[in-house]
């Protein structure tokens, strides 16, 4: 795919491929999705993300449990908590997007947790809302991103992109997904 091409320079550079792709073509294509974008998890190295989403139209808001990375969360709008959490900290249906990447084995450790995390993004989602999934194949169960894709998703391209997507020369994969 075209929005491939560009990937092995990523690397001079010392961007990750699957950050590369998230950066340059996910997270753009997100906010033009337009409305509120929960962005989970928050660290240093993710301290740039909310002004992209902004700056395509997005209002980013993140989470994570840790209150150290607030400095790092959107302005104004970082919420100190868990994921699984999160229908007691925002009403349900007022997420446009939600865009989780990396926390299968990075704090979403089992079977259980990943199903109640995915189960709490459907639950603030609107209709037809995107979940965007980010994981590793090592640290992910991907019978809990096939159980819940059943239950409460379709997987639907974003834009240019597939329903799914495998970084090359990684173990990283992106699902995009549409709450029912």
């Amino acid at each position: 795919m075209k929005f491939f091409r560009g990937l092995a320079s990523s690397r001079q550079r010392g961007s990750s491929p699957c950050r590369t792709v998230l950066v340059e073509h996910i997270l753009p294509a997100v906010a033009m999705e337009r409305g509120s974008v929960l962005f989970i998890g928050v660290r240093a190295y993710t301290a740039h993300y909310p002004p992209i989403l902004e700056a395509y139209g997005g209002e980013c808001w993140t989470i994570d449990a840790d209150p150290s990375t607030v400095p790092y969360g959107a302005p104004g709008r970082h919420i100190i908590g868990n994921i699984r959490d999160i229908e007691n900290l925002i009403p349900a249906g007022t997420c446009q997007s939600v865009v989780m990447n990396g926390l299968f084995g990075f704090g979403l450790n089992s079977y259980r947790a990943q199903i109640e995390a995915i189960q709490a993004c459907a639950a603030i989602l609107r209709p037809g809302g995107l979940l965007v999934l980010g994981w590793n194949d090592r640290r992910g169960h991907p019978s809990a991103l096939e159980e819940l894709a059943t239950t409460s998703f379709d997987y639907r391209p974003l834009r240019e992109l597939e329903a799914r997507i495998w970084i090359p020369g990684t173990d990283h994969n992106y699902a995009f997904l549409r709450r029912r």
